[in-house]
């Protein structure tokens, strides 16, 4: 059965609720706004951020014609990841649970999502749970088989024969799992990824057995299509493992055509073709080699293919945040209601200090104090300095706002909006932020004030022929 194009839609219905059931627009601090996050591409995961949705006070809320994709929703610290699959006929019903737990992070703690009890979703965590303890119960026999821990020659051939059993008696499980899900679908890539995980779990090759029928069709999607799936790019991930030491083992240079960018060599070698060479390199680009591997992308970014057209979006994309209109687009929100230009400087002369803080964090306290303290020796026409608060409440916001000294001190709410955070490339409070004259960032992750942040700042000035504080 032929996967429908990225492009068809869908409509959801999204229900929002605390780990008991209750709706939770009315028993957490959370509020009603979920904001949405679409990834670019299976590969990095990265998320470009879009509408938001509302919620009534029970937690409802309509998701109209919804594309095919995987989406971030968020209302911070909290995100959930849903997956649109528009194979699926119907009206799906989708529940976001906020766990009890308190969150370890101040964003991207992970939600629980339950899909119907018809849906692939559901059918998928099922397959999840029956391979977590499939595999736990042959933990000791995958150590003893790959030598991990000692044992003798013939424990070593038992534990192989072990897995080899355990291996031969879950295919039937794996045909039955299979009647839940259409190849060649989001879902299906996902099911499909969950199975060659668990063959090469023990000791199998990534394709000794199809998890689907064997009239299933061939893949009829684009390389594009195929790139949105997670679970496709996953699975490819895992049958392209090795693929270095395989040309090691035959002796060939390798390193030489990745560092010289030459694709044919590796494309004939390997029995790929140019886009499945490219997906390889990208994805071994965060592995060992990877000076070899930025040396290709550096020959070859030019290539006219569907997967260098991909990383070059998703590139262009991680870049963003860095930019001056990375700013400029967005406008700073009052909690009263009121919004202004979120330009990042006064002039276009001078630099400027964020500090990232939130109410009732006593570090943040402790820096915006030191930064306040030296803020006054430095000439103000070339450096301003200002506190974004990324309180979640009124109060909290109220009480930041209160601590400041003078009217000088600028003091902006940036709230539990995933965009602007992004822009901040938050990891965690206090953080500074430092902007260029032109309001392009020059570091997301400059020093503390009581860390050196004057000493790095009067460098950068003196560079620039600013006049000395």
């Amino acid at each position: 059965m032929a996967a429908p194009s990225v492009q068809a839609q869908s409509d959801l219905v999204i229900h929002w609720v605390d780990a008991t059931g209750l709706p939770a627009p009315q028993t957490t601090r959370l509020g009603h706004t979920l904001h949405v996050g679409a990834w670019i591409d299976g590969v990095t995961q990265s998320t470009v951020q879009g509408q938001d949705l509302v919620v009534d006070d029970e937690g409802w809320c309509a998701w109209p014609e919804v594309p095919s994709g995987v989406y971030v929703l968020e209302s911070l610290p909290w995100e959930w990841v849903l997956v649109v699959d528009n194979a699926l006929p119907g009206i799906d019903t989708v529940t976001l649970v906020v766990p009890e737990a308190l969150p370890a992070k101040l964003r991207g703690n992970t939600g629980v999502v339950k899909y119907q009890v018809d849906h692939p979703g559901t059918a998928l965590d099922e397959v999840q749970a029956w391979v977590r303890a499939d595999l736990d119960s042959m933990d000791l026999d995958q150590l003893m088989a790959t030598g991990a821990v000692g044992s003798s020659e013939e424990a070593r051939n038992e534990a192989s024969q072990n897995l080899r059993a355990a291996l031969d008696s879950g295919q039937g499980q794996w045909r039955t799992f299979a009647d839940r899900f259409l190849p060649n679908t989001l879902w299906g890539d996902l099911f499909a990824y969950e199975c060659m995980a668990w063959q090469m779990s023990l000791g199998a090759q990534a394709h000794e057995f199809d998890p689907f029928l064997e009239d299933t069709p061939a893949d009829p999607r684009s390389m594009v299509e195929q790139l949105a799936s997670p679970g496709w790019c996953e699975s490819w991930r895992l049958k392209s493992e090795g693929w270095s030491d395989r040309l090691s083992e035959q002796d060939m240079p390798w390193k030489r055509w990745v560092g010289y960018g030459q694709t044919d060599s590796l494309s004939q070698a390997l029995g790929w073709s140019v886009n499945e060479v490219h997906l390889t390199l990208w994805m071994a680009s965060d592995e060992q080699s990877r000076g070899a591997f930025k040396a290709w992308w550096e020959a070859r970014w030019r290539d006219q293919c569907d997967v260098a057209e991909a990383r070059r979006l998703a590139e262009q994309t991680q870049r963003y945040p860095r930019t001056a209109q990375s700013w400029g687009d967005l406008m700073w929100m009052m909690p009263n209601g009121d919004i202004e230009p979120a330009w990042a400087s006064e002039s276009d002369s001078r630099w400027f200090v964020w500090l990232v803080v939130k109410d009732g964090s006593s570090t943040a306290m402790r820096e915006r104090a030191v930064l306040r303290s030296f803020m006054e020796r430095l000439d103000t026409r070339q450096v301003g300095w200002g506190v974004l608060s990324v309180d979640d409440s009124n109060e909290g916001w109220k009480r930041t706002l209160s601590d400041r000294t003078s009217t000088k001190e600028r003091v902006q709410w940036v709230g539990r909006d995933p965009a602007w955070w992004d822009r901040l490339q938050l990891q965690g409070v206090p953080q500074v932020v430092l902007v260029k004259p032109d309001g392009t960032i020059s570091t997301h992750q400059a020093r503390l004030p009581s860390e050196g942040l004057l000493a790095d700042l009067q460098r950068t000035l003196n560079k620039r022929g600013a006049r000395r504080p």
